[in-house]
């Protein structure tokens, strides 16, 4: 598995946002060798986890393309282009990561599961588990302000306690709030993470991470919103039985 540096990792980020009005003309610039970054080099975890997604996402676009008759297009445009936005991000998150993984930390890649994890294609599986006739939303919206009225009142411990019962809640519905499935699932690691991370950091006798965990944590709380729509969008191709998102992302469906 090659190595990826932070200065190539940064370089195809840079690439990456510079094309994103052309969405097409990057689909054979990055490799999935060059994008699957050995983790265990403990570096751009972030960048990392988004370029195999952005891997995952153009792999899969024209499958889904043609199954869909075209209709799953405005999803994977959807995805791309907060996932390409999001190296911006990622970046800066990834350069505040780096003093604490030089010290043996594994701050922001234990919180990122890796997409390279994700199941393989399948072009047809059957709903499972409750089937509603509509779309049943997360509420995304109202969430996301529970969980930072949570943060902020009750703290980390309230967060993932509220945040593993919405998991529990969209369980019953396996199929479908894929996405949202995906999300929820790293803010609970976030959640659980920090205090771990934190005590690790006094340990060493280095700065604290709390700034940083909490940052990513809130970062994953403001997009809650975005995540419902795109799942709304994905819902009658789910229901039809195109697994769309739920195959394509590592915590979109239940483990069981």
């Amino acid at each position: 598995m090659a190595s990826y540096s932070c200065k190539n990792t940064s370089l195809v980020s840079l690439a990456l946002l510079l094309l994103a009005i052309l969405p097409n003309s990057y689909a054979n610039i990055i490799t999935a060798d060059e994008i699957r970054q050995d983790r265990r080099n403990n570096q751009d975890c972030f960048q990392a986890h988004l370029l195999e997604a952005i891997h995952t996402n153009m792999e899969r676009k024209n499958l889904y393309a043609k199954l869909t008759d075209g209709k799953s297009k405005k999803i994977t445009h959807m995805l791309l282009l907060a996932e390409r936005f999001g190296l911006v991000m990622a970046f800066y998150f990834d350069v505040r990561s780096r003093p604490f993984q030089k010290k043996g930390m594994t701050i922001m890649c234990d919180e990122l599961i890796s997409p390279r994890s994700v199941p393989e294609f399948q072009s047809f599986a059957a709903p499972r588990g409750f089937v509603p006739d509509k779309f049943i939303s997360a509420d995304g919206r109202a969430f996301k302000k529970e969980l930072k009225k949570a943060l902020k009142e009750k703290g980390l411990d309230e967060v993932a306690r509220l945040t593993q019962a919405k998991l529990d809640e969209l369980a019953k519905r396996p199929s479908f709030n894929c996405l949202m499935r995906n999300d929820l699932t790293t803010i609970v690691n976030t959640a659980r993470l920090t205090k771990q991370h934190m005590e690790k950091a006094k340990t060493l006798g280095i700065k604290s991470s709390k700034s940083l965990s909490l940052a990513l944590l809130n970062r994953v709380i403001a997009i809650l919103p975005m995540v419902d729509d795109i799942d709304e969008d994905a819902f009658p191709l789910q229901k039809a039985g195109i697994p769309m998102i739920c195959q394509d992302f590592p915590e979109a469906s239940p483990k069981n």
